[in-house]
């Protein structure tokens, strides 16, 4: 039985275009699997929902991914904004949160520092929410192989949030990724990281 509070939707509105990944038949540099999946947040602070992405920097399909912000405000939605500030490589699968300053935190994968575009650390950009780039950096610098097990999947399997803590710490930022690790025996082997940044 359909609740009453779900029953109307609003229109659908186009937040942004690009040029999205699609597997089965497209894939990141090396054979990996990293489908383009929005992911949305409710910024109550700012009033705003926010959402971030990845796509190709050109319609082919050999080309490589760069990581967009958009925001929907009361005159409708924001130019998209790219986040990552080096271009080179890819940089995909992002997640976003909130601070109690309405500012974001995106993180994401990156290989931007791996010169064959093969290896990927996860990176962060705080921003404004209008997604103006505050700081950025690299949440961990050992690199992941997404093929170290010969299956190519990285995995949409990461996330960032904001949480008050009432300890020695205070309020920060959780990332929490998937690290690939080389394990002796059968099976494919990882490992569950998370981290806070205060």
């Amino acid at each position: 039985m359909a609740s009453s509070s779900a029953q109307n939707w609003s229109t659908p509105e186009t937040a942004a275009t690009g040029d999205l990944v699609f597997p089965p038949n497209e894939f990141l540099n090396g054979n990996v699997r990293a489908a383009t999946l929005p992911m949305a947040r409710y910024n109550w602070v700012a009033d705003r929902v926010s959402v971030v992405w990845h796509e190709r920097e050109t319609s082919s399909t050999t080309s490589t991914t760069d990581v967009f912000f958009t925001a929907r405000t009361a005159s409708g939605w924001l130019a998209k904004k790219r986040l990552n500030s080096v271009q080179t490589h890819d940089q995909f699968m992002p997640s976003i949160d909130f601070d109690s300053d309405g500012n974001h935190m995106t993180f994401f994968y990156d290989r931007s520092g791996h010169s064959l575009n093969e290896l990927y650390q996860p990176d962060w950009v705080r921003s404004s929410w209008t997604g103006n780039r505050i700081e950025s950096g690299t949440v961990y610098s050992s690199y992941s192989d997404p093929d170290l097990y010969g299956n190519r999947f990285v995995g949409d399997y990461q996330d960032i949030w904001w949480w008050p803590f009432n300890d020695t710490w205070g309020d920060r930022f959780n990332g929490a990724w998937v690290k690939q690790v080389p394990v002796p025996g059968p099976g494919d082997q990882g490992d569950i990281v998370v981290t806070g940044i205060q």
